[in-house]
């Protein structure tokens, strides 16, 4: 299951949560069982008006709970994640 939430406040600003839960599973091949788990992701976002064009700067954080589960082989550990992202259309 995967559910999204996301608005736009006054000015320039976005934010969104999503969701993500998924069952307990064994993949084809030689992965390991796999428990189940819930992922949350936020995003938060600004958008800048630049001269012939405009930019965006926004900070994701992934695993927000920062919930240690696996994916597919058992060390394969995932950890929160955040990273920093900006662009521009010029």
């Amino acid at each position: 299951m995967h559910a999204l939430v996301s608005h736009r406040f006054a000015g320039n600003w976005d934010a969104s949560v999503a969701i993500h839960q998924q069952s307990a599973f064994r993949a084809s091949g030689l992965s390991d069982p796999q428990r189940a788990f819930v992922r949350v992701d936020t995003r938060l976002a600004t958008r800048l008006p630049l001269w012939r064009g405009g930019g965006e700067i926004a900070i994701t954080v992934e695993n927000l709970f920062d919930n240690h589960y696996t994916e597919y082989r058992k060390d394969d550990i995932a950890r929160r994640r955040t990273w920093l992202t900006v662009s521009f259309k010029l």
